[in-house]
């Protein structure tokens, strides 16, 4: 094959990379508008009460669009991507454009914008709020449930909810105060975007110059920091950002505040009165947000329950895995497949027999090593055990594909080769972290992290024939 003729010589790194493989893809595609609107049709309210209400029910067609990758709205942050699409009604052929703000993340939501500690008090009677309202907010004990599979009964014997929760999302839990001040999190980057479409967008083309919201388009917007009034967010005047700015004012009423992350949406038979704890308690989030900063007596309160959760969806990865390979996009597939390490999605249940297949694959590679698993505190997590002394953790992972999370480590044994195998994957430029997928047989496949355990195995048996030699020596 000519090297011309090659469509996978464009390569991106993680959130941004992939994102611009995606709407790079349909910007120059001869069937953008298609494709679009069929990404577009894979949003999900995340104020889901009643069915799961993806935008592929909506009864009109997209016939034209603009992307911009990652403008600047000065004050109010760069929103990841931001989409012009005009759709045309399929009865009268009317047409009218709708904005898309969308924050992209390579992580769920919960882990970007977690509960608090606050937050995380258990119900005073067990159960009860599971699915949650937006007066009561969720269990958060089954909603961790709901969202890995694992059963946690016995580890809250031992530990706390806080403590769960810190361990699934891999960070420190919030105060309260996670609400007054600003970080770089999905939640309050969607905030800001929401708070400058409530400022200046809202119902902008019926209004005249001239008006309170026109001619106060650079003045007071409640900031989402703890000092309510240290400063005043302004659009600015930079020209480019005056451009997008006046073209928002004329076609950006009718927005959506998207969310681009790793959750899995919502399954088809989810049909009971708010059966998907997960959007209940992420809708809860945007109400907080919206609840402490908008209690400040010279800014007149907004409606909440009336628009910001209303408005604002879910968009999964995974959707976008499954878009990508129905339209073959080989780009966006290429991008995806090369940075699924990237990705982190959350842990799933252990389930017996689940590793059965990794221990096959060590037995083989490691010829003469009794390979065994040991189930660890986190029910989603087990150890891998090469003669009796652990080696290696594992989560299993259901990605873009089935697969294992694998970490050297160990509980306290057989420190020395550990550390031995190590260095021997550092020294190779091999991580110590990495992630393995299975083929539809549930296989680990031949790539280049099958590599790094190939390597792994390689490393461990030096590393007994090094412990052997040790001893030998310190016998004579």
């Amino acid at each position: 094959m000519n090297h011309t003729d090659r469509e996978d010589r464009l390569h991106g790194y993680s959130e941004r990379g992939v994102v611009n493989a995606v709407f790079e893809t349909i910007a120059v595609h001869p069937d953008g508008n298609e494709l679009l609107d069929d990404l577009l049709r894979k949003l999900v309210l995340w104020e889901n009460r009643h069915s799961v209400c993806r935008l592929s029910l909506r009864k009109d067609r997209l016939v034209d669009f603009d992307i911009y990758i990652e403008p600047s709205l000065s004050d109010f942050g760069d929103p990841d991507v931001l989409v012009f699409a005009k759709y045309q009604d399929l009865d009268d052929e009317r047409t009218w454009w709708e904005t898309y703000f969308i924050e992209a993340k390579m992580e769920p939501f919960l882990m970007s914008s977690p509960p608090t500690m606050e937050e995380l008090v258990p119900p005073k009677s067990p159960g009860s709020g599971s699915g949650g309202t937006f007066d009561r907010p969720p269990d958060y004990r089954l909603l961790a449930e709901f969202l890995t599979g694992c059963d946690f009964g016995s580890f809250l014997s031992k530990g706390s909810l806080e403590g769960l929760w810190r361990s699934l999302v891999g960070r420190a839990i919030p105060e309260r105060s996670f609400y007054q001040t600003n970080a770089s999190t999905i939640l309050h980057e969607l905030f800001l975007k929401f708070r400058f479409w409530e400022s200046h967008l809202q119902g902008s083309e019926k209004l005249a110059p001239g008006s309170r919201w026109y001619e106060g388009f650079k003045a007071y917007v409640p900031p989402a920091t703890a000092a309510k009034k240290e400063r005043k967010r302004k659009v600015g005047d930079d020209p480019v950002v005056l451009r997008l700015f006046h073209r928002l004012r004329k076609q950006g009423s009718l927005a959506r505040f998207v969310s681009l992350t790793t959750d899995p949406p919502p399954a088809p038979e989810l049909t009971e009165e708010l059966a998907w704890p997960l959007g209940v308690a992420v809708a809860e989030r945007f109400l907080k947000m919206s609840e402490w900063n908008d209690s400040d007596p010279e800014w007149p309160r907004s409606n909440p329950a009336g628009s910001w959760y209303k408005m604002s969806s879910l968009l999964s990865w995974r959707d976008v895995w499954d878009w990508a390979d129905r339209h073959n996009l080989s780009r966006v597939q290429n991008c995806l497949t090369e940075n699924e390490e990237k990705f982190t999605f959350w842990p799933q249940a252990a389930a017996a027999g689940s590793m059965d297949k990794l221990l096959a694959f060590m037995r083989l590679r490691d010829d003469g090593a009794d390979w065994t698993v040991a189930d660890r505190i986190h029910p989603w997590r087990a150890t891998l055990r090469r003669n009796g002394k652990s080696s290696l953790h594992v989560a299993p992972e259901m990605g873009f594909t089935k697969g294992y999370r694998i970490q050297v480590g160990t509980a306290g044994e057989d420190v020395e080769n550990v550390e031995h195998v190590m260095n021997v994957l550092r020294n190779r430029g091999m991580p110590t972290l990495f992630r393995v997928s299975l083929d539809q047989n549930g296989n680990v496949e031949q790539t280049w992290a099958g590599g790094c355990l190939d390597c792994l195995s390689g490393a461990l048996q030096t590393g007994d024939a090094t412990e052997r030699s040790s001893s030998r020596g310190k016998r004579h």
